[in-house]
Formats: structure tokens, C-alpha cells, sequence
């Protein structure tokens, strides 16, 4: 078997040593896989990085295509006012040439008809001419008046078109408003709503989360108690299973006893009883003073009559399997103490009773038991019984309840006592009160069980109604933020709508100004017309009157006179035209030139973009190439990562097959191993009884084994010899009981004692070793606490001092001689403010300052990447800013992700994204990236 016990552990060393090498290539696969990880981070962060540059690019193109739609339709739009104004320029010039044609033809003609009437009038002609230059020049004024208002009247049909349009446009904006003003009351009321729903889920969350801790607690405690109640019952079945293997195998008698009490469960022996120890029943405080009273006599087997026993001891002679002590019931009689001396001795204070009386036993073993026990006295302690021992004369066996013994004759025994024995008589007992403590465990753990059950219950029942109310909250959550959302997108468009009312609001007050100063210089006009008017009577009254003595003076050259002055008024109206339609030329000239300015600034806008378009779309190309390639890259890991996943598995699953294998290997040693020990307690039991019986038979018949075997003789008159025995077991028992068991349990509880004193010296040293290892943890944790606590420190009092604009701010042990149970006060001062603690501040300054710790705590130890959730809540709008701004130079090695409401710190972010939900159920990511807003800005 030892042979086999070393086979099959080398066949499992070796197999551990396998496992152990691909254990070892699992751990290389595994760092492989973690290289292989992060690169395939690096390239999915690379990947993402540059589809946001791609993104970035398509809105800039996006917001360059809107800009050149919009610069084409403003290149349509001069384009047409270029042709109409071009054409209007044209016919007016024709009809300018026209006039001017007109003119030379009505001035060559006056000067043929004035050439003739000079001759006529020449006494008149410079009153006349004089007057009519005059009225020529009022008439060209008149003229040149009238056109000014025709002109004005013209502009303020357009101006009042133009308000009407502007009145409606105002009147449908205002429509609009007042629809979003009411929507945007609607989505307030239900924002309200919905976060009145929130925090009443959130309250009921909170209290159910209460309550499940609480029933954690409660189920950790039933736990605890459980595993107590089971260690019990496990540690009672072990202890009965221990007791009734003992009493199956007879545990603690003697080789012959034992014997004989075995093949009396076969039924091969009629008439065996049993031991005296096993037919009587001793109450738990007298199991002493019984045992020392009964001694060897313990284990006396009794039998119907002699005859059982003669066939019993042929038995053990035959089979060589040791001695035994028979008791025939028919022959032995009992012996009591008289009443007499009873009388003596029961009046005595320690008195306990008489040892027959002090036990239960069956009638019919009443004389045997009787036999042993009924001169046997039953005293407290030892005192007590060596006054009675003197009142009685020293004739009975006195026992003291701790063992002690006063023999017949006065003689004393007693001492520690060698408790091997008491098994004997204690074990049935033993045995029905660890089953009635078995059954009573049982029934505590069933209740404690139900109990548990109950607990999970509660427990499982909370975490459905946890996970409805958060399933709810957040649906209520989404709910919000698409209300909220649409609250947001309802105010941005109110917000335009009242830009584009004020817009509206303002053109139409700078067309009525516009419309009242044409109207002032209207009416200013059409008074200096009607003064003109007046003066042209005058002069046509003066003309006349020149006129009429002229016709007094030359009648004949009337006709003349008449033609001349026709022609000059056809003249002055036509150089009236003239001059209207030179100064319409110049003013359309103007336009045009204004026209062709625009069209040529539009067209180099228009230039532009595309140029940026091309290279915006070329460097879309370069980035989408990029991206492919990335890709590419990434697939090729995600590949690698899958092969070397599957070998990691499939090593893992040929560990498992061979694990199991060594499992079962493992199981084999074990039962080489159990019964290589059991072999080894049946050579040691078989080793022990034969010095036990080597021992007896040198210190009880003073020979060794040898001699006694020469010097055996066969017995003639075997009745002589059993009273011989008979007589000196009586002398042997009159001197005391003997331990007969005491090697068998000094060599168990001196390896016991060993095996125990090994685990205590094992477990001393790990006790220390590990003491060593907390300390030496200790002190590496306490330095590398205190230099971590100084570099913030210093940082925090610098960063306190930017954020707050000048004060100061400290942090401070609590108690710096224990550095890993030291707690850490922060205390303050901020500009015109006394030193205090943090508790004392405002709530602002609480928050200000506990951002300052943040941002010192990045200083000393800078991250990739930081989330801030709303901590510039509780700050003003100055504050806000001051944040915004320092937040901002952490911007250039460290990625923040801010959830905000302050418009502050919204202005100092590079991109802002909300989620909206235009239609139900379906979100969509609003992104605005300041940094291109800015540039277009600048470009415009």
C-alpha cells in the first residue's frame, strides 16, 4: 500500500506540475491580452478621435454649403436688381437723348422766332425778356419741386406697402409667440410634474433601500446564527456518531469483554446479559462515586447461569482472544448494610445515600448490582466519609462523590482521576442527551430556516419593488430631460421669435420715421410750391401787362410773340424733363455701381467657400482614410484577442479535464492513505493491547512472557484454582479500582497533545509573520499617506488662493502621531473673513472650496479623464466664471465631461451636448462646438 501511496503521488505531482506550467501560460496569455486590450483602447480612442475630427469637418461643410446656398441666392438676387436697374438706366437714357433732341430743335426754333420779334419789339424786349427769364426759372423750380414730390409720395407708397407687410409679419410673429409662450407654460407645468414624480419615487426608493439594508442586516444576523446552530448540530451528530461507534465497538473494555459482548449480538453465546456497565443507569453526579465503587468490576459480563459463563470463557480459551469476568445470575447474592448501622450514619450532615440506592437497575440484576454496591456508602467528600468510616467502624467502602475512597480498615485512596471509564457508564446517557439536543438544534435551525426564508422573501420582494421604482424613475428621468429638452429647443425658438419681433418692432419705427420725414418734406415742398404758384400768377400777370402795351405798341407781331413764348414753355418743360431725367440717370448710375459692388463681394464669398469646400473635402477624404486604416488595425487586434481568447479557453478547459483527473487522483490517495491509517491504528490498538497485557502480566503476576509460557502446567482441580482467583481478586478489588485503560489514553492524549502543540507553535509563527507583514504594510502606507498629504496640501493652498481671489486654507491632522486613523479637518479663510473650519462656511464657500481640493488633488496626481456632475451648484455667477476660467487650464492634459445648468461654465466649454426628443421616443443629440462658432464669427 505504500508502495501504490508513492505511484500515485508522483502521478499527482506530476500533474500538478502541468497545471502549474499552464496555469503559467495562461498568466503570459493573459498579459498578452491585456497589451493587446489596451492597444485596441489606444486604437478605438484614435478611431474615435478622428470620426470626431471627420464630424467636426462634415459640420463645418454643412455650415459652409448653408453659407454658399445662402450667398447664391444673394448673387440671384443683386444679379436681377443689376438687370432691372441696368434696363431702367437704359430706357431712361434713351428718353434723356430724346428731350435733349427736342430741346435743340424747340431752341433752334425759338432762336429763329425771337431773331424775328427782335426786330419787332425792341423797345420791350428787356422787360420782357427779363420777366420771362424769371418765369422760365420759376417754372423750371415749379418743375423740379413736383418731381422732388412725386418722387416722395412715390417713396412713401413704398414705405407704407412696406409697413403694412411688416405689421402682418409682426401680427403672425406675435401668434407664434403667444403659441410658444402657452407650450412653453404646458412643458413647465409638466417638468414640474415629472420632478414632483421623481422625488416622490426617489423617497420611496431611499425607504425600500432602507428597508433592504435593514433585511440585509437582519439576514447576515439569521446567517451568522444558522451557520452557529449547524457548526452545533454537526459538532452533536460528530460527538453522538463518535459515542455510538464507541458502543458498537465497545469501546473502553477489555479485549475479553469486548469479545464476548460482540458474539453476543450474533446469538452464537445464549445467555450473555451484558456488562454490568450497560444494565444499570447511573443519574450524571454520581457517575464518579459509581465508577470508583464498581472499578473493574465495570466490565464484568453477566450471564444466566454458570454454565453461559464456562462456555464463555471455553470461547475465549479457543479463539485465544483474552480473559473476561463472567457473573452467573442464578449464584451471586447481593449484601446490604443493616438498618442498624444505616441509622448511625444517616442522621450525618454529608450523608448522600447508600450506592445500590442512588441507581437504576433492572429487577432481575437487582442480587448482582447489589452485590458490588450494597455495602458501598456514598458520602460528599472526604471528610465526611472518614467520620463515617470511625462511626461504623471501618467496615464498608465509603466513596466520596469526587472519587476519593476510604477502604475497609481505614485505609484512604484517592487523587486526579484517570476518567477513561466513565464512558462506560455515561455513554447511553450521553448518547440520549445529545439526541434530545440533536432534535432540539433541529428544530431551532427549521425555525431559523423558516425564518431566513422568510427574510429572503422580504429581501426579494424589496428588490423587485427597488427595481420597479428605478425602472420608473428612470422613465420619469427620460421623461424629464425630453420635457426639458423641448423646454430648452421652446426658449431658444421664443428667443428667436422675440429677436425677430424686435427686428420687426424696429424696421417698422425706422419706416415710419423714414415715411414721416418724407411726409415733412412733402408738405415743406408742396408750400414752396404754392408760393411759386403764386409768384408764377404774378409774373404771368406782369408778362401780360408787358404784353398788352407791347400788343398796344406792335400789334402786327402778336402771332410772333404768341409762337415765341409757346416754344419756351414747350423749351422749359422739356429741359424740366431734362433735368429730372439726368438726376433719375445719376441716381440709377449709382445704384448700379452700388449693385455690381455687392454681386462682386458675393461672387468672391461664393469663391471662397468653394476653395474651402474642396480642401474641406479633400481633408474629409485624407481623415475617412485614415479612419479605414484605423479599422483595419482594430480588426486585426479584435482577431488576435479572439485567437488568443480561445487558447486561453481551450487551456483552461484542458486544466479543468486534468484538475478533475487529479481530483479523482486525489480522492484514490486518500483511500491509500485512510487505510494506510486505519491499518496503522489496528497495528497500534493491536501493539497497545499486547502491552497491556505484557504490563498486567508482569505487574499483576510478576513474570515475563517467556517464563510464564515455560512455566505453564495444566490445571488438575480447576474448582480449586477458580476459588484460589476468586479469592485474590477479591484482595485485588478490596485494594481499588485499576485503570486499566490509562496507557491507551495517555499514548491518544499525548498525540493528541502533540498534534495540537504543532498547529499552536504553526499557527504562533504565521501570527507573527503576518504581524510583521501588517506592520511592514503599515509603514509603507503611512509614508506614502503623509507625502501624498503634504503635496495636496501645499497645492490646495495655492489653488485656494487663485479660485477665492486671496485668503488661505490648510488641511490639518487630527491626530498625526496615528497616521492611518487620523482624520483630516479642513479649515479656511477666505478674503475679509476670519480662519474657521469648513463647517462654518457658506455654502458657496463649502463648495468653492471642496472644487479647490479637487483641482489640488489634479494637480499632484493629474487624470486622463474626469466627470464633475454639478459642483459649481451652490456657487454665484462671479464664481461660476472663476471656475469655468481655472477649469479651463486643466483643459491641455486633462478631458472633462461637466454636467451643468450655469451658463458660466457653458460658455468656457470647447463643445456643449444635450439630448431632445422632437417626437416620442425618439431621442437625438443636439452638439454645439463653440470653438468653430467663434471662428465663423470672426470670419464674418
Amino acid at each position: 500500500m505504500t508502495k501504490e501511496q508513492i505511484e500515485i503521488t508522483s502521478q499527482l505531482s506530476q500533474m500538478d506540475a502541468i497545471i502549474a506550467e499552464k496555469r503559467w501560460h495562461i498568466n503570459q496569455l493573459e498579459n498578452e491580452l491585456d497589451e493587446l486590450q489596451q492597444q485596441l483602447l489606444n486604437i478605438s480612442e484614435e478611431v474615435e478621435k478622428t470620426e470626431g475630427k471627420r464630424e467636426v469637418f462634415r459640420e463645418r461643410e454643412k455650415n459652409n454649403q448653408t453659407i454658399k446656398t445662402q450667398t447664391i441666392q444673394n448673387l440671384e438676387k443683386f444679379q436681377f436688381k443689376k438687370i432691372e436697374i441696368k434696363n431702367h438706366l437704359q430706357q431712361e437714357k434713351k428718353r434723356l437723348e430724346t428731350i435733349e433732341e427736342k430741346i435743340i430743335q424747340l431752341s433752334q426754333q425759338l432762336a429763329n422766332e425771337e431773331s424775328s420779334l427782335s426786330q419787332l419789339i425792341a423797345n420791350h424786349e428787356d422787360k420782357i425778356e427779363g420777366l420771362k427769364e424769371e418765369y422760365f426759372e420759376l417754372l423750371n423750380e415749379m418743375a423740379t419741386v413736383r418731381n422732388e414730390i412725386r418722387h416722395l409720395a412715390s417713396s412713401k407708397e413704398s414705405l407704407t406697402y412696406r409697413i403694412d407687410k411688416l405689421n402682418g409679419e409682426r401680427e403672425q410673429i406675435e401668434k407664434e409667440k403667444k403659441l410658444h409662450a402657452e407650450r412653453l407654460e404646458n412643458i413647465s407645468r409638466e417638468i414640474q410634474h415629472t420632478q414632483d414624480e421623481i422625488e416622490q419615487l426617489s423617497e420611496q426608493y431611499r425607504e425600500q433601500l432602507h428597508l433592504q439594508r435593514e433585511l440585509g442586516k437582519q439576514q447576515e444576523e439569521k446567517q451568522a446564527i444558522l451557520l452557529d446552530q449547524q457548526q452545533k448540530l454537526d459538532a452533536l451528530n460528530s460527538r453522538q456518531q463518535v459515542l455510538r461507534e464507541m458502543q458498537a465497538d465497545f469501546s473502553g473494555f477489555n479485549q475479553g469483554v469486548k469479545e464476548i459482548l460482540k458474539i453476543r449480538e450474533t446469538q452464537k453465546l445464549k445467555g450473555i446479559h451484558g456488562a454490568v456497565a450497560e444494565l444499570i443507569q447511573v443519574p450524571k453526579k454520581y457517575e464518579i462515586a459509581i465508577e470508583v465503587a464498581l472499578g473493574g468490576s465495570l466490565q464484568y459480563i453477566v450471564v444466566e447461569n454458570e454454565g453461559v459463563g464456562r462456555h464463555a470463557i471455553q470461547y475465549l480459551k479457543d479463539k485465544k482472544l483474552g480473559r473476561a469476568t463472567f457473573l452467573p445470575i442464578d449464584v451471586i447474592k447481593g449484601k446490604k448494610i443493616s438498618q442498624y448501622d444505616l441509622g448511625k450514619i444517616q442522621q450525618i450532615n454529608g450523608y448522600v445515600g447508600v450506592a445500590i440506592d442512588l441507581i437504576e437497575v433492572d429487577i432481575q440484576y437487582k442480587d448482582i448490582i447489589e452485590y458490588f454496591l450494597g455495602q458501598v456508602i456514598i458520602t460528599s467528600d472526604l471528610k465526611v466519609a472518614n467520620e463515617i468510616a470511625k462511626t461504623l467502624g471501618y467496615r464498608y467502602r465509603i466513596v466520596t462523590l469526587e472519587g476519593d475512597l476510604v477502604n475497609p480498615g481505614g485505609s484512604m485512596t484517592g487523587g486526579s482521576q484517570q476518567r477513561k471509564n466513565i464512558n462506560l457508564l455515561s455513554r447511553q446517557r450521553e448518547i440520549d442527551e445529545l439526541t434530545e439536543q440533536i432534535e432540539q438544534t433541529k428544530k431551532e435551525l427549521s425555525n431559523q430556516k423558516v425564518d431566513m426564508e422568510k427574510i429572503k422573501l422580504n429581501i426579494h420582494s424589496t428588490q423587485e419593488l427597488l427595481e420597479r421604482i428605478r425602472n420608473q424613475g428612470e422613465k420619469e428621468r427620460i421623461k424629464e430631460q425630453e420635457l426639458l429638452g423641448k423646454h430648452k429647443q421652446i426658449e431658444i425658438e421664443l428667443k428667436n421669435i422675440e429677436e425677430r419681433l424686435m427686428i420687426i418692432y424696429q424696421e417698422i419705427e425706422q419706416s415710419k420715421d423714414e415715411w414721416n420725414s418724407y411726409h415733412t418734406k412733402e408738405e415743406e415742398l408742396k408750400n414752396t410750391l404754392e408760393e411759386k404758384v403764386k409768384k408764377e400768377k404774378l409774373l404771368q400777370k406782369n408778362i401780360e401787362e408787358a404784353e398788352s402795351i407791347r400788343k398796344q405798341d406792335e400789334s402786327t407781331k402778336e402771332k410772333t410773340n404768341k409762337t415765341i413764348t409757346d416754344l419756351k414753355i414747350d423749351l422749359a418743360r422739356l429741359q424740366q424733363e431734362k433735368d429730372s431725367s439726368q438726376s433719375l440717370v445719376v441716381r440709377l448710375d449709382t445704384d448700379l455701381k452700388e449693385a455690381l459692388t455687392s454681386l462682386e463681394q458675393q461672387q468672391q464669398i461664393l469663391i471662397q467657400l468653394e476653395n474651402e469646400l474642396i480642401i474641406q473635402k479633400q481633408d474629409e477624404s485624407t481623415i475617412s482614410d485614415t479612419i479605414k486604416e484605423l479599422r483595419i488595425s482594430k480588426e486585426q487586434f479584435q482577431k488576435q484577442i479572439e485567437e488568443k481568447r480561445n487558447v486561453r479557453t481551450k487551456m483552461l478547459q484542458e486544466i479543468e479535464t486534468e484538475e478533475l483527473d487529479a481530483k479523482e487522483i486525489r480522492k484514490k490517495l486518500k483511500t491509500v492513505e485512510s487505510g494506510i491509517h486505519q491499518c496503522e491504528v489496528k497495528i497500534s490498538r493491536l501493539d497497545t493491547e499486547l502491552e497491556n497485557l505484557l504490563t498486567q502480566l508482569t505487574e499483576e503476576y510478576q513474570m515475563s512472557f517467556e517464563w510464564a509460557r515455560q512455566q505453564v502446567m495444566k490445571v488438575e482441580n480447576i474448582d480449586l484454582v477458580k476459588r484460589q482467583v476468586k479469592e485474590l481478586k477479591e484482595k485485588i478489588q478490596g485494594l481499588g479500582s485499576v485503570n486499566l485503560g490509562a496507557i491507551e489514553e495517555f499514548e491518544r492524549v499525548s498525540e493528541r497533545y502533540q498534534f495540537l502543540s504543532t498547529q499552536k507553535d504553526d499557527l504562533v509563527e504565521a501570527k507573527q509573520t503576518l504581524y510583521q507583514v501588517i506592520k511592514e504594510i503599515d509603514q509603507e502606507m503611512a509614508k506614502r499617506f503623509i507625502e501624498s498629504f503634504e503635496a495636496i496640501r501645499e497645492q490646495f493652498q495655492i489653488v485656494f488662493s487663485k479660485l477665492f481671489g486671496g485668503g488661505r486654507a490648510d488641511l490639518i491632522l487630527s491626530n498625526p502621531d496615528q497616521l492611518l486613523e487620523t482624520g483630516i479637518e479642513i479649515v479656511a479663510q477666505p478674503p475679509g473673513k476670519k480662519l474657521q473650519n469648513l463647517a462654518l462656511l457658506s455654502g458657496g464657500e463649502k463648495a468653492l472650496t471642496a472644487i479647490g481640493l479637487l483641482f489640488a488633488i489634479l494637480r499632484v496626481k493629474p487624470v486622463p479623464f474626469c466627470v464633475l456632475d454639478e459642483v459649481e451648484a451652490a456657487l454665484d455667477e462671479a464664481n461660476v466664471y472663476r471656475f469655468a476660467e481655472y477649469l479651463r487650464e486643466f483643459c491641455s492634459y486633462t478631458q472633462f465631461i461637466v454636467v451643468t445648468h450655469r451658463k458660466g461654465t457653458m460658455e468656457g466649454a470647447d463643445v456643449l451636448y444635450g439630448v431632445t426628443m422632437q417626437e416620442s421616443g425618439v431621442s437625438r443629440l443636439v452638439s454645439v462646438k463653440l470653438e468653430e462658432k467663434e471662428k465663423s464669427m470672426q470670419l464674418a
